[in-house]
């Protein structure tokens, strides 16, 4: 566990030294680094200092209150916004994220507090937004989508994370919040295949899907994504096992 910064609305300092957390090597080079990463608004500091560390295959709950960091620090890895100093790591080497597709390119997906979908598509443009299937031969050079196979990928992703969608050709703002939490969720573990960034990923989810979307995240940690975090905890949520599925917990 790593330790808190002595004061400020800023998430926990660097890792003790000593042994690499839970689930990771000894030898294991961290698959992302924060060190004093300082974010301010006017006069007011929404960062200090802020240091974080994730290892290869490790879970990392960022805690704190409202207003301690958590979803600032989150949009500094994920590139939505641009840190005034400090310095950001992926695999070791000292890495700039200037926008969301930066953070992509680097193998870094996220699930947004505000869930960043788009509302008039369905589902599986939900999900394949950016990457789009295109239809074989002439038709997809003219631009025309394979939709059956995005709709049946899209399927099976939700399907693995338990979203019970009755339509998925209906436009997403016909669905309810947590049908919507869930894509936003299947399409994150999807496509994340370095680090998964969650910051209130289960806040509109029903007890099943809450579940399911704990364990895909570990499946995804442990198979296919290197590191993840998953952000924007309270205290109270971090002392229940139920609800805090992290190897460890940096504190704000």
């Amino acid at each position: 566990m790593s330790t808190p910064t002595p004061a400020g609305p800023t998430p926990a300092g660097p890792a003790p030294a000593g042994p690499a957390p839970h689930g990771a090597t000894a030898l294991a080079t961290p698959v992302l680094e924060l060190s004093g990463i300082v974010k301010s608004y006017g006069q007011v500091q929404a960062l200090r200092g802020a240091a974080l560390t994730v290892y290869p295959g490790e879970v990392v709950a960022l805690v704190g209150d409202n207003g301690a960091g958590k979803s600032t620090t989150v949009k500094v890895i994920s590139g939505v916004i641009q840190p005034d100093a400090g310095e950001i790591r992926v695999d070791g080497r000292p890495v700039t994220i200037p926008d969301p597709i930066a953070a992509r390119r680097l193998g870094i997906e996220t699930v947004y507090q505000d869930l960043a979908l788009a509302p008039d598509l369905d589902p599986a443009e939900n999900l394949f937004l950016g990457r789009e299937i295109m239809r074989p031969g002439l038709l997809g050079k003219l631009g025309f989508l394979d939709r059956k196979a995005m709709r049946a990928k899209a399927d099976e992703a939700f399907g693995s994370l338990g979203v019970g969608i009755q339509d998925t050709a209906a436009q997403v703002v016909t669905m309810s919040g947590g049908q919507r939490q869930g894509i936003a969720v299947g399409r994150a573990v999807n496509w994340a295949d370095r680090v998964l960034l969650m910051d209130e990923p289960t806040a509109a989810l029903g007890i099943v899907q809450t579940e399911r979307a704990r364990l895909s995240g570990a499946t995804a940690t442990s198979e296919n994504v290197l590191g993840a975090m998953t952000g924007a905890l309270t205290f109270e949520d971090a002392s229940d096992p139920a609800l805090d599925p992290a190897d460890s917990e940096d504190q704000s």
